[in-house]
């Protein structure tokens, strides 16, 4: 008896089961890379303009100590965005009071001031959802050699 019970439990499951409908909710539509672009500028008043491409907007040549401003361009859709702006290996990020929000022109900024020592310091840009990287190499001077080729030096 407790057989035949058992036997009609598994079968009312597997029709049950068979007949059910199954819901999943579709993969969320992939977000499509927002273009920045940066314009580096010195305080003697030399810009070196990048153009950013997905996850990476460039390397810039800087000396050691040497405080550049960073003017990001984003696009005009993103007004009022918040922007997060870390430095990951060093080197000093100055931006104005509060939180750093796209402005009505498409633009954000802040200040970079390099660290002393030579190599690469790399600047996380967190924006729309996604995080872009900026470089900033601070030039070995006295061992010229040991800079990477084709950097982009802003005086």
């Amino acid at each position: 008896m407790v057989t035949k019970n058992l036997f009609a439990i598994a079968c009312a499951l597997t029709l049950s089961l068979a007949s059910a409908k199954v819901f999943a909710l579709a993969p969320a539509p992939a977000k499509s890379p927002v273009s920045l672009t940066a314009v580096i500028g010195s305080e003697s008043g030399k810009e070196r303009r990048l153009e950013g491409h997905p996850g990476y907007l460039g390397r810039v040549g800087l000396r050691g100590g040497q405080k550049v401003k960073v003017t990001l361009q984003c696009p005009s859709a993103q007004k009022g965005d918040a922007v997060l702006v870390s430095s990951l290996d060093g080197g000093e990020i100055t931006a104005p009071a509060g939180i750093l929000r796209v402005a009505p022109d498409g633009t954000v900024f802040f200040h970079f001031r390099a660290p002393g020592l030579p190599g690469n310091y790399r600047v996380l840009v967190q924006f729309a959802g996604q995080e872009q990287v900026l470089n900033f190499y601070v030039l070995d001077t006295e061992h010229p050699n040991n800079n990477p080729p084709r950097v982009k030096i802003v005086d």
